[in-house]
């Protein structure tokens, strides 16, 4: 986001790879994306609903509030392992509010029935 000399706020969307849903029932199948915000059933390359989009949001949230993501690793297998392992530790420096946490944590459900 940009801010302009006249105040008005810019904002920059990419939505190269939206898709129209059609139903809430809608399972999606193309599997593509930056594997570090893939959801662990698209990391399995399962089909999957609009909750995939919410664990690429607690991914972002996180990176927001921590300054890194929560996930690392050197290949994309180590990755996908670590994504399937599904710690997620804040670091002892960084205080959050109980609200943030709750959110953060509801967001990267391993489990997309859990999922919020």
């Amino acid at each position: 986001m940009t801010e302009k000399s006249d105040g008005a706020i810019l904002k920059l969307a990419d939505f190269g790879l939206a898709k129209r849903v059609e139903s809430k029932e809608d399972l999606f199948e193309t599997i593509c994306g930056t594997p570090i915000y893939m959801a662990p059933e698209l990391q399995r390359h399962e089909n999957y609903t609009e909750k995939a989009d919410l664990w690429s949001l607690g991914i972002i949230l996180y990176e927001m509030v921590i300054g890194m993501p929560p996930f690392i690793a050197k290949t994309r297998d180590e990755l996908k392992k670590a994504i399937e392992r599904g710690r997620i530790v804040i670091p002892p420096d960084v205080k959050l509010s109980p609200a943030c946490l709750d959110l953060i944590s509801g967001l990267l459900q391993q489990h997309v029935e859990m999922r919020i």
